[in-house]
C-alpha cells in the first residue's frame, strides 16, 4: 500500500525543484529540500527515513533508512556534473566508521562518471549502490517501488558484482526474444466466434503464453505492440517476427507510441517512455491498475480508480514530457466512480467504461453522464467515432453503445476468457484485442476484428441489425428530451411523491391496463420467463423509475419470437433526482434471441400536476392501439411451437 495523494503532491514539488521554483530557488536550498523529499518520498511507502543522521566522529549521512532488515545510508548528491570517485570514497569512509552491515546508496542525479563507477567495481568488498535521477524518479512515481527496486539492485551487486546498473538493466525481460505463436491455436481454430455481425470477420493472428498482464496497440500495417508480464513486444504479424520494443518486466494494460515514436508504458503506479535506449519517467502517483490513453493532439494521459478508499474515485491525468508535469483532473460518474478504462471522443469530451455501464465526461468540471452497457464486467472500451464506442466485457461479448441514445449492438461473441479484454484500432477498417483464452489462466490471444467496410457503414449496419424496426423514431424521441430542465414544484416532500404517484396511477389505470386488455383480448398470453436478451432503450439515458415491462406469448408458442412493452412512467435520475422533470414511456417491440424490432416509441414530457396529462395518456393509447394489431400478426408469422420450425425476425 502507498500514499498516493501524497505522493502526487512530492512529485508536483519534485517538478518545481527541477525548475528552481517554489520556495526552493538555490540549488543550496534545493539540495537541503532534496534530502527530506527522499525521506518522505520513503514514507509514502510505509518506510521510516531520518534525514541527516550525523554522530561526533562518525560524520553526517543525508538519509537513513531500513528495509526487510537491511540498513541503508543514502548520501545525495543534485549538482550539475556527475559524480567523481570524490564522494563515494568519502560516503565508503562513513560505512566504515559505523557497525559493520549498512549498505551505502550514492544518489546522484546527474549520474557518475565512468572512473567511478569502474574503480568501485574493481575495488574490494562491494558495500555501496549507486542510484541515479532515473532510478530516484522511478521510486518516487511508484514505476518501480522503493522496496522492489531495492531488492533488483542489491541482487544485482550481490551477484554480479556491480555497484552501478541502469535501471533497464534492472528490469530486463529474462527471455532474449518474445515467445509468440503465429496462427490460432488448435481450441480456436473452428470456433472463435459466434453470433458475429455481417460484415465483419475475427480470426486469431498470434498468441503468447504465460502472461499476467495484458495489452495491445497499432503501430502501422500489420505491426502491433503487446503486454507481456516479460515487457512489451513489437509484433510484426506479416513477416511473424517478434522483438522487445520495451525490455521492462512488469508493464501493464495498452502502451502508446507518440510523435516522435517512443513508447508510453505504465508500471505498477508509474508511467515511462522509452525512445531508443532512453528511459524517461513522465508520471506517478498512479493506482495499480491505471490505463493510458492517447488524446487527439498527441498528449499522453491515464486514467485511474482508487476502488478500495473509504470514498471510491476515479480520475484522468495529462503527463508533460518529464516527471513533476502532470495534471489531474477527477472524474464524477453516475452509478461508479470506479473506471476502468477510456477513450477520447473528441478533443473535449472522454468516454469511460465502469463495471456495467459507460459514461461520458467533459473536463471543464461537469459530471459525466451514465449509459447502461447491459453487462456485467466491462473490461476495455474503444471510441468508434464521437458518439459511438466498442465495449468488451461480460460473456466474451464485443458490442457497440451509441453514448447519445444508449442503444447497443453486439458485434461478436469470442470463444475468449470472459473480463479480461484490451481493445486497439487498427489501420482502415480492423481493430484488434487481446485476451485469456482456453484452460490455462495466462495464455494470450491476440484477435484481429476486419471489417468489409468503412466505421460509419459497419456502425450503421451493427444498430439496424440489433434492431430491424423504428430505430430512427427511437433516437428522434430521444432527442426530444435531451437537456430538459424543470425546476421542482415549491411543496413539501410527501406532496411530491404523492403527486409522482398519482401520475403514476394516472399512466397506469389509462394506458398500461387498456394495453393489457387489447393484447389478451387477441390471444396472447402473458409470461414471467425468463428470455435470452433484453429490450434495449428504456430507461432513456438519465431517467429512471418505474415501468411495467410486459412480455407475451402465443398460446402455443414456448420459444421462438414474442411480443415485449415497457409502459411507466420515469423521472430524471442525473445528475439530480427530479421528480418533476418526468415522462411516460411507451416501448412495443417484437423480441427473438438475436433482434429487437421496434414498432412504437415513445418518451412523452409532462410534470407533475399537468393539466394536460390525461389527454396525453389517450393519445398514447391511440397510437399503440393502431400499431398493435400489426405487432400480434407478425408475432403470429415468427413464432414457434412443437410443431414448427423456427424463423428469425428480420422485418
Amino acid at each position: 500500500m502507498h500514499d498516493a495523494s501524497k505522493l502526487r503532491a512530492l512529485i508536483a514539488e519534485y517538478g518545481q525543484l527541477q525548475s528552481l521554483s517554489g520556495s526552493q530557488r538555490t540549488p543550496q536550498a534545493r539540495g537541503i529540500r532534496f534530502n527530506e523529499l527522499i525521506a518522505e518520498m520513503l514514507g509514502c511507502w510505509g518506510i521510516e527515513a531520518e534525514v541527516s543522521n550525523a554522530t561526533a566522529g562518525a560524520g553526517e549521512i543525508d538519509v537513513t533508512f531500513a528495509v526487510d532488515g537491511d540498513r541503508y545510508l543514502i548520501e545525495a548528491k543534485w549538482e550539475k556534473d556527475k559524480t567523481d570517485a570524490g564522494p563515494l570514497s568519502k560516503l565508503e569512509k562513513r560505512l566504515k566508521q559505523r557497525l559493520r552491515g549498512p549498505i551505502g546508496i550514492c544518489l546522484s542525479m546527474a549520474g557518475f562518471t565512468s572512473d567511478a563507477v569502474n574503480g568501485l567495481d574493481k575495488g574490494s568488498q562491494l558495500e555501496m549502490l549507486l542510484l541515479d535521477r532515473t532510478h530516484f524518479e522511478a521510486m518516487l512515481s511508484g514505476l518501480v517501488p522503493p522496496q522492489e527496486l531495492l531488492k533488483l539492485a542489491h541482487d544485482r551487486a550481490a551477484f554480479r558484482g556491480q555497484a552501478y546498473s541502469s535501471l533497464l538493466d534492472l528490469l530486463a525481460p529474462k527471455q532474449k526474444t518474445p515467445a509468440v505463436s503465429f496462427g490460432s491455436p488448435p481450441e480456436l481454430e473452428d470456433a472463435l466466434s459466434s453470433n458475429t455481425v455481417k460484415g465483419a470477420n475475427a480470426r486469431v493472428l498470434f498468441t503468447m503464453s504465460d502472461s499476467n498482464q495484458l495489452g495491445i496497440t497499432s503501430v502501422g500495417p500489420g505491426m502491433l505492440l503487446v503486454t507481456h508480464q516479460e515487457g512489451i513486444a513489437e509484433v510484426d504479424t506479416t513477416r511473424q517476427k517478434a522483438v522487445w520494443k520495451v525490455p521492462v518486466r512488469g508493464c501493464h494494460r495498452n502502451p502508446l507510441r507518440d510523435e516522435a515514436e517512443a513508447v508510453v508504458f505504465t508500471r505498477r503506479h508509474g508511467i515511462g517512455r522509452l525512445a531508443g535506449d532512453e528511459l524517461t519517467i513522465i508520471g506517478g502517483g498512479l493506482q495499480e491498475n491505471s490505463s493510458l490513453i492517447n488524446r487527439h493532439d498527441g498528449s499522453a494521459w491515464t486514467v485511474d480508480s482508487d476502488p478500495l478508499g473509504a470514498s471510491p474515485s476515479s480520475a484522468v491525468t495529462k503527463f508533460g514530457a518529464s516527471l513533476g508535469q502532470q495534471y489531474r483532473y477527477p472524474v464524477v460518474a453516475q452509478w461508479s466512480q470506479v473506471a476502468i478504462g477510456a477513450d477520447w471522443l473528441d478533443d473535449d469530451r472522454l468516454a469511460l467504461v465502469h463495471a456495467s455501464f459507460c459514461s461520458v465526461t467533459r473536463l471543464d468540471g461537469g459530471v459525466a453522464r451514465g449509459v447502461s452497457a447491459h453487462a456485467s464486467d466491462c473490461a476495455a472500451i474503444l471510441a468508434l467515432d464521437a458518439q459511438t464506442v466498442l465495449i468488451a466485457g461480460g460473456p466474451a461479448e464485443l458490442q457497440l453503445i451509441d453514448l447519445a441514445s444508449g442503444r447497443r449492438a453486439e458485434v461478436a461473441r469470442l470463444a475468449l476468457r470472459p473480463s479480461a479484454f484490451e481493445l486497439a484500432a487498427g489501420p482502415d477498417t480492423s481493430f484488434y484485442l487481446a485476451s485469456y483464452y482456453g484452460s490455462s489462466a495466462m495464455d494470450v490471444a491476440v484477435v484481429e476484428v476486419q471489417t468489409l467496410s468503412p466505421t460509419p457503414s459497419f456502425v450503421r449496419q451493427a444498430f439496424a441489425r440489433a434492431d430491424t424496426g423504428d430505430l430512427p423514431g427511437y433516437f428522434e424521441q430521444i432527442a426530444r428530451i435531451a437537456n430538459r430542465s424543470t425546476p421542482l414544484p415549491l411543496v413539501t416532500e410527501p406532496q411530491l411523491n404523492a403527486l409522482y404517484n398519482d401520475a403514476r396511477r394516472l399512466v397506469g389505470e389509462g394506458l398500461r391496463k387498456p394495453i393489457e386488455r387489447l393484447v389478451e383480448d387477441a390471444g396472447l398470453q402473458l409470461v414471467s420467463q425468463n428470455v435470452p436478451r433484453r429490450l434495449d432503450g428504456w430507461p432513456p439515458p438519465e431517467y429512471g423509475g418505474s415501468a411495467t415491462q410486459h412480455r407475451w406469448r402465443l398460446p402455443s408458442a414456448y420459444d421462438g419470437t414474442w411480443l415485449e412493452a415497457s409502459i411507466g412512467v420515469s423521472h430524471r435520475a442525473w445528475p439530480t433526482n427530479n421528480l418533476n422533470d418526468l415522462i411516460i414511456t411507451l416501448m412495443i417491440a417484437r423480441m427473438n434471441e438475436q433482434t429487437q424490432h421496434t414498432l412504437l416509441t415513445r418518451f412523452v414530457p409532462f410534470e407533475l400536476d399537468d393539466p394536460l396529462l390525461q389527454n396525453k395518456i389517450e393519445a398514447l393509447f391511440i397510437e399503440a392501439k393502431a400499431v398493435l394489431p400489426q405487432a400480434i400478426e407478425g408475432l403470429r408469422g415468427t413464432s414457434t411451437n412443437p410443431s414448427h420450425g423456427s424463423r428469425t425476425d428480420n422485418k
